[in-house]
């Protein structure tokens, strides 16, 4: 079934009390006559499914055995027609092309409208059995498979994550369960919303690797006998770490967003400066950890054949040169380079006293 749900913006009596408890009757236009609105999105919920079962009756009908299974076809369409700004599904709803593309090219870690469809099919088997011990006391057992699919928002949130995700070029990311991730090589970032890892030392990370739990309190580093603390996620070799010390309560906002973070490492941000971007709440989190871990970066040096700059990129990019007379500067743009995905070492055609490149 379809569900529409949109937002208007309405306006206020001087004490705080709307005008009309339904905007939509009243709205807030904009300077072209637009409703200006806080949320703009469709949604289709479909379900078709098949199902059987059979009963029979044995030792004269002393035992009863039932067999079941049904098979769920559950779909939802996804039409989000704002602007997501964060992995909490919070947006911005500009009523033209034009206000959205200005906010996306203002802001690259937004997410632009889009539509997704999720599929949910799964086989649910069921079975019971009841032994009737006299005629009127008997014993049952039963065994059943459900399936749980996610709500509304945390589904439109989600289109936020695979929007940046498209964005990691130079990185191949998998999306595998924890229990699957055993054996795992060259793994340079790890994100799961498992509370425990199985086969955690079987995990081989590279050197600069963050890990992340995504889920309640891995901050408490002591003691922690509800999940896995994120001092294991060190002692399995990977650099880095993030946590909340307290029940994050679901805010996706007090976790890392696994693309931002990665977005910018791979752009050759420090690992806690890539960290503390993709943390929109940090106010309840610790991070463990080499901060200064940088696998990406550029850096110039100068030799008897003038500047050089050495760079690794996961997909490559173009950066700005800038140079001034010493290293206080002033600096000024003197032109443009294209930075190689992976390792590169390239002469740089300026002379000057300092010279940056970013």
């Amino acid at each position: 079934m379809p569900d529409r749900q949109t937002g208007e913006a309405g306006y206020l009596e001087a004490n705080g009390d709307p005008v009309d408890v339904f905007p939509i009757n009243n709205p807030i236009l904009d300077a072209d006559g637009n409703v200006v609105q806080k949320r703009n999105r469709l949604s289709y919920a479909t379900l078709n499914q098949i199902s059987g079962e059979y009963r029979g009756s044995y030792l004269d009908d002393q035992v009863i055995l039932l067999l079941g299974a049904r098979m769920p076809f559950f779909s939802r369409d996804l039409n989000q027609y704002c602007v997501t700004t964060d992995a909490s599904g919070n947006v911005n709803c500009p009523a033209t092309q034009a206000g959205i593309d200005a906010q996306l090219a203002a802001n690259s870690a937004y997410a632009a409208p889009q539509s997704r469809k999720f599929d949910y099919n799964k086989l649910l088997p069921n079975l019971g059995v009841t032994y009737k011990l006299t005629s009127k006391a008997s014993v049952f057992t039963s065994y059943a498979k459900n399936l749980s699919v996610p709500g509304t928002d945390a589904l439109y949130g989600a289109l936020y994550f695979d929007e940046v995700v498209e964005r990691l070029n130079g990185l191949q990311v998998l999306s595998v369960t924890a229990a699957e991730a055993g054996g795992h090589k060259d793994i340079l970032g790890f994100f799961t919303g498992a509370v425990r890892v199985p086969g955690l030392d079987s995990l081989g990370f590279l050197p600069g690797a963050p890990a992340d739990h995504l889920t309640s309190f891995g901050g408490q580093l002591l003691d922690n006998p509800t999940q896995m603390s994120a001092l294991e996620w060190l002692k399995a070799g990977a650099t880095a770490s993030y946590g909340t010390v307290v029940e994050p309560c679901n805010h996706l906002g007090k976790f890392p967003h696994p693309g931002i973070l990665m977005t910018f490492y791979a752009e050759g941000e420090t690992l806690i400066e890539a960290y503390w971007k993709s943390v929109a709440w940090p106010g309840e989190g610790v991070f463990v950890g080499e901060p200064l871990a940088r696998p990406f970066g550029m850096r110039t040096s100068r030799d008897d054949q003038g500047w050089w700059l050495e760079s690794h990129s996961a997909a490559g990019r173009r950066a700005v040169v800038e140079t001034a007379p010493s290293v206080v500067g002033p600096y000024r743009l003197v032109g443009t380079v294209q930075i190689p995905a992976g390792y590169g070492r390239q002469r740089l055609n300026v002379q000057a006293g300092a010279v940056r490149v970013r």
